[in-house]
C-alpha cells in the first residue's frame, strides 16, 4: 500500500497543477492562481486522505525546482532530488531512481494550459478557510470526468484548500508557507 501511495500522491498534487481572488472569469482566477504557485520558490502542503488508512496527515514540501520531502505517518520520509529519491530505512539511506519524467509531468507547462482550457471550471462563490475569507471553485478535467475537484484561492491569490473526490476516494490538501526561505530539502547523508 506504502509503495503505490508516493505515485498516487504525486498525482493528487498534480492536479492543483492543472487546476488551481476575483478576476474576469473563474477560469481566469484558476490559471492566476496555478500560474502564482508554478512560480513560487516554496510551499507545504498538508495532505488528509482517510481512505489511505494513515494515522495522520501526510505532510509534503517543495523546494523549487525539484527538491520534495514527504513525510507519511509511520514510515519513513521520503526526499526527491531531482530523479533521486532517499529514505531513511533503519539508519541507513537508501537511494533508488525515479523512473525518467517522473517530476517532470507535474512541471509541464504546456500539459498544464491544456488541461486549464480543456477543463469545465465554477465559481462556487465566497467561502471562508480556516477564518479567512476564499473564493471558491469546482473544477471538472475533461479526461477525468469521474473526478471532481474543489478549490479555495484566498484574497492573496495564492490556493488555501483543495479537494478532489473520485473514484479512488477523496483527500484534502492545505497549503501554506508558499516562498518560505526557511524550508530547506538536502538529500540525507
Amino acid at each position: 500500500m506504502r509503495k503505490s501511495l508516493f505515485p498516487a500522491i504525486f498525482s493528487v498534487v498534480a492536479l492543483l497543477f492543472f487546476t488551481t481572488a476575483a478576476h474576469a472569469s473563474p477560469r481566469d482566477d484558476v490559471i492566476e492562481a496555478t500560474s502564482r504557485l508554478a512560480s513560487a520558490s516554496s510551499y507545504a502542503i498538508h495532505i488528509h486522505a482517510p481512505q489511505s488508512g494513515m494515522a495522520g496527515a501526510i505532510e509534503m514540501h517543495y523546494v523549487a525546482p525539484d527538491r520534495y520531502r514527504m513525510m507519511i505517518p509511520g514510515a519513513p520520509a521520503q526526499v526527491i532530488i531531482g530523479n533521486q529519491m532517499y529514505m531513511d530505512m533503519g539508519g541507513r539511506t537508501m537511494r533508488m531512481p525515479l523512473p525518467a519524467g517522473t517530476l517532470d509531468q507535474m512541471q509541464d507547462q504546456s500539459r498544464i494550459r491544456e488541461a486549464q482550457q480543456n477543463a469545465r471550471i465554477e465559481s462556487l462563490g465566497s467561502d471562508v478557510v480556516d477564518g479567512k475569507p476564499a473564493s471558491k471553485y469546482r473544477i471538472v478535467h475533461a479526461d477525468q470526468p469521474d473526478a471532481e475537484v474543489t478549490l479555495w484561492i484566498g484574497a492573496d491569490g495564492w490556493p488555501m484548500q483543495m479537494h478532489v473526490d473520485g473514484k479512488d476516494g477523496a483527500a484534502t490538501m492545505r497549503y501554506s508557507r508558499f516562498n518560505d526561505p526557511t524550508l530547506d530539502i538536502q538529500a540525507p547523508d
